[in-house]
């Protein structure tokens, strides 16, 4: 699981690369962590192992979330 699941996040940040130039640190960071996070994987039960995978990939999803919306808040018209 924790493979796949930092494959998939590597992956989808090199596709950002390669349709816009630009890197997605998120991402990346993300699959790091999933890689980082394997021994520990190892060493507790499967249910634990899989609620860590969650909560990790959805603290990524809530931190894009508010990276998007942040970034795409109106400006104040000039008065």
């Amino acid at each position: 699981m924790y493979g796949g699941c930092a494959v998939y996040l590597a992956a989808f940040a090199y596709a950002r690369w390669a349709m816009f130039r630009q890197v997605s640190t998120n991402r990346l960071t993300g699959a790091a962590v999933v890689v980082a996070l394997l021994p520990v994987a190892h060493v507790v039960p499967g249910l634990a192992a899989l609620g860590l995978l969650t909560t990790t990939l959805a603290g990524l999803n809530v931190a894009e979330f508010h990276l998007v919306r942040r970034q795409q808040a109106p400006t104040p018209a000039p008065s």
